[in-house]
């Protein structure tokens, strides 16, 4: 085997993860403790602002009922995060060698009636989401020291797309399309021009 190819078997590839809650009473219900944490995070900015215009009295003790309208705020939205945990699905998305995603590229190019997002990326995004994840999709099973990973099928991926909202598998196909974008312009002649001013280890 010559020595390029040997360094090409140890090519690694960047990834993502996606979380998925697959409860939408829970998934509303945090979209509305989110809310009331802006709020009152948005009042307690209003406050400050008074407060260095001198324009409140903080001996009315409007300080400690911003401070816990927020710090309340705070606590249901991780309480509730707690409770999603349980509910979440976990799908890892990894890039893909450069032919691979161009082959999908130009085997599902724009469609006639096509979205913007396909036309600014010049293919069918979707198809291509879809037709990437039997080979760069994962099941993240467990967690920590428990965590396995599952490589999806397609019928696997065919089930996902059916049961999942369009805004979640939105999210997955802006991952598989984000992973895949070329950053190949930016290069690394900035870690070669580093090592070569950086000493070597055994240098005296």
């Amino acid at each position: 085997m010559s020595k390029i190819k040997d360094r090409l078997k140890r090519t690694t590839y960047k990834s993502m993860r996606v979380d998925i809650c697959l409860d939408g009473e829970l998934r509303d219900e945090r979209d509305r403790r989110i809310a009331d944490v802006r709020a009152a995070a948005q009042a307690a900015e209003e406050y400050n602002k008074a407060a260095k215009k001198g324009a409140v009295d903080e001996r009315l003790g409007q300080v400690s009922d911003v401070e816990r309208r927020l710090q309340d705020a705070l606590a249901a939205a991780r309480e509730l995060d707690e409770q999603i945990a349980s509910e979440l699905l976990t799908i890892e998305v990894r890039a893909l060698p450069g032919d691979h995603f161009s082959r999908l590229k130009r085997k599902f190019p724009v469609p006639e009636k096509a979205m913007p997002a396909d036309r600014a990326a010049g293919f069918n995004t979707e198809a291509v989401a879809l037709a990437a994840l039997p080979d760069s999709g994962y099941y993240v099973d467990g967690d920590g020291d428990e965590e396995t990973l599952d490589a999806l099928s397609e019928d696997d991926v065919k089930e996902l797309r059916a049961t999942i909202t369009d805004g979640d598998f939105d999210r997955i196909r802006l991952a598989v399309l984000n992973l895949n974008s070329s950053d190949g312009f930016q290069g690394v002649g900035h870690l070669k021009a580093a090592s070569s001013v950086t000493p070597a280890s055994d240098s005296k």
